[in-house]
Order: C-alpha cells, then structure tokens, then sequence
C-alpha cells in the first residue's frame, strides 16, 4: 500500500514535470510567424500558469485565480499571449516578495 502511494507521487510528478518541460519548449520560441489560431482563453491561462506554480506554491504564496470559462475562445497566436501572462505573474510574484 505504501509503495503504491509512492508510486502514484512518482507518476504524478513525472506528468507534471512533462507538462512544464512541454509549455516551456512551447515558450522558448518566437511565435511571430505562428498563425493565428482559435484558443481556449482557460487553456492559455491554466497552462502558462503551471509554468510559475511551483514558484508560487515555494513563496508560500496564497494564489486564487478564476479561470474564464471554458468555452471562450479567441482568436491569437497562444504562444505571444502565454508569453506576456507569464510576465505578467511572474511581475506579480517579484512584487508580492518586496
């Protein structure tokens, strides 16, 4: 039972872990000649988000966040949007540490 608990940590981290390697290689690139794409408004948001959570959860920061709903879509090249909402919190984060 231990082991199994473990187990599931394990895997659970390793997805996370994915998922941030995956928005990263997703951030590291220009985006300017991306076309523009119908995206899901939560999608950007959450994903971008993942990409500063274990920042915020080691400042011991108490983060709310109210997600758009999930059928709001826009029209943009997602990964210039994830860029600025990543500077967006991580500009929040610095100010929240003075």
């Amino acid at each position: 039972p231990a082991i199994v608990s473990y187990l599931n940590r394990i895997e659970s981290t390793v997805m996370r872990i994915a998922k941030i390697v995956s928005g990263l290689r997703s951030f590291a690139r220009d985006g300017e000649h991306d076309p523009f794409a119908m995206t899901s408004a939560e999608a950007v948001v959450s994903e971008t988000l993942e990409l500063c959570r274990n920042k915020i959860d080691n400042m011991g920061i108490e983060f709310e966040l109210h997600l758009p709903p999930k059928d709001v879509f826009f029209e943009c090249r997602s990964v210039q949007i994830s860029q600025v909402l990543l500077n967006l919190f991580n500009n929040a984060l610095e100010a929240a540490q003075e």
